[in-house]
């Protein structure tokens, strides 16, 4: 079997392998618009077949999500991206991590199909690795814009994914104000934003009046802005 494969196939192994876990809907968003879901299909069988792509339905007839397998991390690896970049897996994110990595995947693949996509984007593990010791609390995604003539970051949004699990002044509160840190810390030259997705509009406006009262211009958007599997919830 020839080990070359359609530009398309290896991009998917890409995103796959840098966002720990994606689903179907996420990849076709982000890599098949317009195209019809037996070339979705095809794609990911071929995957699948030489080892490189895990793939699982859930419940046996629910989402169909995938994961980056050791041997597609070789595979990447050979065809020079960073080991680095890359999070191999047995399998899908663990049940207490499924609906956040999910609701994560389904930002970036919104911001992905915007006119103008982030030219990096990098999950809450791939930050940890750059940022670590830098700040006490971790986005759950950057999103950076570069420079085309200095290559150097323009714009940059830090992401706070919110499932409504967490106490809001005790734990999302402090965890802005140390993303403010980080911001102007790391990203000094650069535009930045600061955004939170939130599963329901009651949410929003909880967050948004905290954000008032400890002095954090923050953006908060619904999970329903992003037209996902996580945004379904958000009219709850």
């Amino acid at each position: 079997m020839s080990r070359k494969l359609p530009a398309r196939d290896v991009e998917l192994l890409r995103i796959v392998g840098r966002f720990r876990m994606l689903s179907r809907a996420q990849v076709k968003r982000w890599l098949f618009v317009g195209l019809s879901d037996p070339i979705v299909s095809r794609c990911i069988d071929r995957l699948s077949s030489r080892g490189y792509l895990g793939v699982e339905r859930l419940h046996g007839n629910g989402i169909q999500v995938m994961w980056l397998r050791r041997e597609g991390k070789e595979f990447l690896i050979d065809h020079h991206t960073p080991a680095a970049d890359l999070f191999a897996a047995n399998g899908p994110a663990a049940a207490k991590d499924f609906e956040h990595t999910l609701a994560i995947g389904d930002v970036a693949a919104w911001l992905a199909t915007k006119i103008m996509p982030p030219d990096e984007f990098l999950p809450a593990w791939a930050v940890q690795r750059v940022f670590s010791g830098v700040s006490k609390s971790i986005p759950d995604l950057v999103a950076i814009w570069r420079d085309e003539a200095s290559a150097q970051s323009a714009a940059v949004m830090l992401v706070e994914v919110d499932l409504g699990t967490e106490p809001i002044k005790s734990v999302l509160g402090p965890k802005l104000q140390n993303l403010c840190t980080l911001a102007a810390e790391l990203f000094r030259g650069a535009v930045v934003a600061i955004v939170a997705f939130v599963p329901s509009e009651r949410r929003r406006d909880s967050l948004q009046k905290l954000a008032s009262e400890i002095q954090v211009n923050l953006e908060v958007r619904l999970l329903g802005d992003c037209g996902g599997a996580a945004g379904a919830k958000s009219k709850c």
